[in-house]
């Protein structure tokens, strides 16, 4: 045990440890995901700062980027086969494909949103009148 001295400490016993900062990797992303839905999670989480995401974001991450992936891959097939096609007996029907576009684009703003990945769940009420406010308009957009 170290032996301890009475009377006041000096200024560097007092001196707190230096701070040292340890970078952290980016997210990895989890196992099976399919390749357009691993690029659009290296592009997600290229694309901010490595410790935007934590652990507790990658429910979310993967829903977001399957959804992305599914949106692609449907997209692709309307625009081989069309938005409406020849059904079973004979009829013109909804391409399924639509569904799926459609579901995961409202996916994708849903889960972008709480994420905050897109520019309106970035801004604040107060941040953005205060943007407003600060620009001046030399010409009104009406005159």
């Amino acid at each position: 045990m170290p032996a301890r001295h009475r009377g006041r400490q000096s200024a560097s016993e007092l001196e707190a440890p230096p701070l040292q900062l340890v970078a952290r990797a980016p997210l990895a992303a989890p196992p099976g995901l399919s390749p357009a839905a691993r690029r659009t999670w290296r592009e997600v989480v290229g694309s901010l700062p490595a410790d935007f995401f934590t652990a507790r974001d990658m429910p979310l991450l993967r829903a977001f980027v399957c959804a992305s992936a599914n949106l692609e891959s449907a997209a692709a097939e309307i625009a081989r086969d069309g938005a409406v096609i020849d059904g079973p007996r004979g009829r013109r029907v909804t391409h399924p494909a639509v569904f799926v576009m459609s579901t995961s684009a409202a996916v994708l703003c849903a889960v972008g949103m709480k994420l905050r990945l897109t520019p309106s769940s970035r801004m604040r009420c107060d941040t953005a009148a205060t943007k407003a406010n600060a620009a001046p308009t030399s010409k009104k957009p009406w005159a």
